[in-house]
């Protein structure tokens, strides 16, 4: 049986560099694709796995491996029916699993995976009948008996597919993605083609499953591929596919599921969708496909470090391929043959890469914030050595980070008023330690205002006097922008007293109270904001005329 566009091949983690199988070596003639990402592979021995007594004829596909790589389930067709089997590596002996087809319904067996001591098989029965969903399965080999994973709360098959299942090492949970509406509680949908599809967690409670979502709720996204950890705490899983195609990693730390941010990838090591199957180690690192031009090659990205790389190449995705968790065995496939890789030679030493070097730091420049506030844009420091890397930044507050601030441009808040801001840079360089460099601190202070009103203001005695005020600003530190007038303007005048608002031009307009004939004060105050100090009062000469 081959892999048709419903499946997805499965990959695990491995934290060692793997070599080609020996049956393989006639593929390693083609030239390897450049990558962006060094890399080295060594050469372990391979075996064949033997198919089961008095079976002749096996084409086997969608294999699946044990942590410790003890264990292998795979599918095998014969005469056009898939049966689902188990091979021990230690005592060479491969079985049939009974998965009971009959008693439940026809169709085709695919995509098992199996749990660490080899008990716990989950697969998909994709049925013989058109109008019934493919379904998730459970079979446990030492009682014998199979459980429906993705059913409902009445025991029956979900009103969409269900596929993708993946077991946890212990066999308490299955992992699996599904587009059925009744298997879970679903508050949205991947909504990639209706209604879309999202990754599920089943957990064996009695003779149940206790179900839960895991994956986001964004629109316009299809999350599969899901992989599970030995205790079932932590998920990663592809969301979209092809070149916009991302790892996600869910983890349950306190029994609910939060999501980290996706794990990077560069344009010459994009995820090929369908045939990726991440895979998580316990110390983080994932293993995933990457399509080549000659075919697909298996990487390892370590986040903590943000490089890759190449762990085998020219590997058959769609006939399927797995690695062991503890990074020591992998198995795939070749001309309907499975193929056991032993992958316990550590790498060769790579030659150390020096991170790139800032020639000099970024500058902070201020800028006006729309009408009111200030911004600080940074200006990019100037690196050698950091040819192809991503930019990133991080805007500090008297030395500590603030939370979220990572573009250009930092927007100046009240409570920033008497602190230092600065950021960041950071270099990062496929296959080259990051490189850091710091901008000078910019200490925020309040900036200047001035009021700029006539010595003295004629008028009629009786009749009301026009006063107009400009309030202008300067920045406190001598140079750069100065934010744009604010705050309000007081004008008292013979016991009375009007307030205004300054404009976004620094204008204001009073209309003062007629009064006797004489000459009085009029006294202007100007009220300061978080950004702009107050500025210096002034008085003003009324001068009224009597009528005539």
């Amino acid at each position: 049986m081959r892999r048709g566009p419903w499946l997805t091949a499965v990959v695990l983690v491995a934290a060692t560099s793997v070599g080609l199988p020996a049956s393989a070596s006639s593929a390693t003639d083609s030239p390897a694709s450049a990558s962006a990402f060094s890399g080295s592979t060594s050469q372990g021995p391979s075996s064949h796995v033997p198919g089961p007594a008095g079976v002749s004829g096996l084409a086997a596909s969608d294999p699946a491996i044990s942590s410790d790589g003890r264990w292998v389930a795979f599918v095998g067709e014969v005469d056009g029916v898939s049966r689902l089997y188990r091979h021990d590596t230690a005592t060479g002996e491969t079985e049939q699993v009974q998965t009971r087809r009959g008693a439940v319904i026809e169709g085709e067996v695919a995509e098992p995976s199996i749990s660490d001591d080899g008990r716990w098989i989950a697969w998909t029965l994709r049925p013989d009948d058109a109008p019934t969903h493919s379904q998730v399965w459970l079979s446990d080999l030492l009682t014998d008996t199979t459980r429906l994973v993705s059913g409902t709360a009445e025991w029956e098959g979900g009103n969409a597919g269900s596929h993708q299942p993946q077991v946890s090492g212990d066999g308490q949970h299955v992992a699996f993605t599904t587009r059925a509406t009744d298997v879970v509680a679903k508050p949205h949908w991947g909504a990639g083609s209706a209604p879309g599809s999202d990754v599920v967690v089943a957990e064996r409670v009695d003779e149940g499953f206790v179900v839960a979502l895991v994956s986001s709720g964004l629109e316009g996204v299809d999350f599969g591929s899901p992989t599970i950890d030995h205790a079932g705490t932590r998920i990663a899983f592809t969301a979209g596919s092809g070149a916009d195609a991302r790892v996600e990693v869910a983890l349950r730390p306190d029994g609910g599921w939060s999501r980290v941010p996706p794990l990077p990838t560069t344009e010459s090591n994009q995820l090929p969708g369908e045939a990726s199957s991440p895979r998580v180690s316990v110390d983080g690192d994932v293993l995933y496909a990457h399509a080549r031009a000659g075919g697909h090659a298996l990487l390892v990205g370590e986040v903590s470090t943000g490089t890759t790389r190449t762990v085998a190449e020219w590997v058959d995705a769609e006939a399927g391929f797995d690695l062991s968790a503890d990074g020591d065995a992998a198995v795939h496939v070749v001309a309907g043959s499975l193929v056991l890789t032993d992958l316990s030679v550590p790498p060769a030493p790579e030659e150390p890469v020096a991170a790139p070097v800032a020639v000099d730091a970024p500058t902070l420049v201020r800028q006006r914030h729309r009408v009111r506030g200030l911004l600080l844009r940074a200006t990019p420091a100037t690196w050698t050595g950091g040819a192809g890397g991503r930019l990133e930044r991080q805007w500090l507050r008297d030395g500590y980070a603030v939370p979220g601030a990572t573009g250009a441009t930092y927007r100046v808040r009240p409570r920033d008023v008497g602190r230092e801001i600065a950021v960041i840079e950071r270099l990062l360089v496929p296959g080259a330690p990051a490189g850091e460099v710091l901008s000078r601190a910019h200490r925020v202070e309040r900036d200047r205002a001035h009021l700029m009103t006539p010595r003295v203001v004629h008028g009629v005695a009786g009749r009301r006097v026009t006063l107009r005020v400009r309030l202008r600003t300067a920045p406190a530190q001598g140079a750069g922008v100065a934010v744009a007038p604010q705050g309000r303007v007081r004008v008292s005048v013979g016991g009375r007293t009007a307030t205004r608002a300054v404009g976004p031009r620094g204008r204001i307009t009073v209309k003062l109270p007629g009064a006797r004939p004489g000459r009085s004060v009029v006294r202007v105050r100007h009220v300061g904001t978080a950004y702009l100090r107050a500025a210096r009062p002034v008085s003003v000469r009324l001068v009224l005329r009597p009528r005539r």
